[in-house]
């Protein structure tokens, strides 16, 4: 262990590095303290799968697709303004039940 951490002292990106990996490790540590959903939550109704990200006036959004056919995935886009729908960061969700909370505890 002693010579890891010399090792570590000598090569700044490696410093960097385990850094890094120890935020990321932690955040996947409070997810569910930290998330705006309980882990359970399906988005049946917001489902978008081809890629969809758009840069327009209103700013960065969501454009709705339609299945057309099931067997091929085929998918077209869905046209006006009421299906883009804003994407937001940092948001506040809905609120968590005592047995989610429970569960994680």
């Amino acid at each position: 262990m002693k010579r890891l951490f010399q090792y570590l002292k000598t090569r700044p990106l490696a410093i960097i590095s385990v850094a890094v990996l120890a935020i990321l490790y932690l955040f996947m540590i409070a997810a569910p303290f930290i998330s705006p959903y309980s882990p359970t939550r399906i988005f049946e109704e917001d489902t978008f799968h081809p890629s969809n990200i758009e840069l327009t006036s209103r700013g960065i959004v969501a454009r709705e697709y339609r299945v057309l056919n099931p067997i091929t995935w085929r998918y077209a886009k869905v046209r006006g303004e009421e299906f883009h729908h804003k994407i937001s960061f940092f948001v506040k969700g809905e609120a968590k039940s005592s047995i989610t909370k429970s569960v994680f505890l």
